[in-house]
Order: C-alpha cells, then sequence, then structure tokens
C-alpha cells in the first residue's frame, strides 16, 4: 500500500538483510517529498530499546559533489 503522497518507492535487501537499496524514481524532482516504511526485523533488539541509529548513503546521478552520508534514528514500536 503507497501512503505517500510523492512518487513510488521500491526497495530491495541484500541476502543477509544487511543493507537495503530505495529507488525514490527518476527524476526525484527538487523539492520534492515522499514517506515510506522499511520494516526491520527484531532479532538482537531488547524490549527495552525505543530508538536505533543509522547512516543513510545517497546516491544520484545528478552531479553533486558532497553528498556525504546522513545518520538518522528509527523509533522502534512494537506492534
Amino acid at each position: 500500500e503507497d501512503l505517500s503522497d510523492g512518487p513510488a518507492v521500491t526497495c530491495n535487501a541484500n541476502k543477509d538483510g544487511t543493507k537495503v537499496d530505495c529507488d525514490l524514481g527518476n527524476p526525484f524532482k527538487r523539492g520534492s517529498k515522499t514517506t515510506f516504511y522499511i520494516i526491520l526485523s527484531t532479532s538482537g533488539i531488547s524490549l527495552d530499546t525505543t530508538e536505533l541509529e543509522t547512516e543513510l548513503q545517497l546516491n544520484t546521478t545528478s552531479n553533486q559533489q558532497t553528498l556525504a552520508p546522513v545518520k538518522a534514528k528509527l523509533k522502534v514500536a512494537i506492534v
């Protein structure tokens, strides 16, 4: 189900589930916004964990010299 107002997002995980590549569409126009969710396994996470931190490596086909990794905080929800 697409819950975003933006373009459709497709994601694929690697074999061991340690990396996810998501395609936000081409072109993803300047100023565009989209929302998507990645659901992770909870193995190795205690019930007391409320937040995790990860690093996002952004890539583009356009010429952008200063695309540095971005740290993101993830909220942990038990549903």
